[in-house]
């Protein structure tokens, strides 16, 4: 088990993968925490109608996203072996500006921009997760799989929230939750790194 995870640390398209994947995580995290709020403070929302608003877009976006993602990454791959990660990497491009409006733009824009910029940042849902998956051979899956639980919520969403708290408190919540836009810019270059190690989908890459 030692030598599998030893290996796995040496397996740049599944350290690229993980690791953007945690960061997209670390951002999913701190939205869902502190949109409500966000949402309250800065466009008179009851905090109640706010979470019920985030609640529903997270389930449309999360269905639609991840069903156009996979599809996308299907006829992609058909062309670009690299497909996984580079449609991944992009949607966290996207999101960004769309985030930056949600956080810094005018707030009759807000909501409009925060249901685009989940459904962009599930897009990648599915074709990560096969990422992952086919950057290892598959008798460490399990442990890859394990490890790559462990690292995305140690380095995501355990601690996103209180990160954006300690900011939002000295300064303000727009600039905490700003910090979300630095963990996509974050996410999408690892992504693209990681394109560079995509291995060919009929000879996944070893451990």
């Amino acid at each position: 088990m030692v030598r599998n995870f030893g290996g796995l640390f040496r397996n740049p398209g599944y350290l690229c993968a993980t690791l953007g994947m945690a960061m997209m995580v670390f951002t999913l995290g701190g939205i869902s925490a502190w949109m409500p709020t966000f949402l309250h403070r800065f466009a008179g929302m009851a905090v109640k109608d706010a979470g019920t608003l985030l609640g529903a877009i997270t389930v449309v976006d999360g269905l639609a996203g991840t069903a156009l993602g996979g599809w996308l990454a299907q006829r992609w791959l058909r062309r670009d072996h690299r497909a996984l990660y580079l449609l991944s990497a992009w949607s966290m491009i996207v999101t960004l500006p769309l985030a930056a409006v949600v956080f810094f733009g005018p707030m009759k824009l807000a909501v409009p921009a925060l249901f685009a910029a989940e459904f962009f940042l599930f897009l990648n849902t599915g074709p990560l997760n096969a990422a992952i998956v086919n950057s290892v051979g598959a008798g460490v899956r399990s442990s890859a799989i394990a490890l790559n639980l462990f690292l995305i919520h140690m380095l995501g969403d355990t601690f996103s929230p209180q990160i954006i708290g300690a900011i939002s408190g000295a300064a303000n919540l727009r600039i905490g939750l700003g910090l979300t836009l630095v963990t996509l810019i974050l996410s999408g270059a690892l992504l693209f790194a990681g394109a560079r190690f995509a291995p060919p989908l009929e000879a996944p890459r070893a451990a």
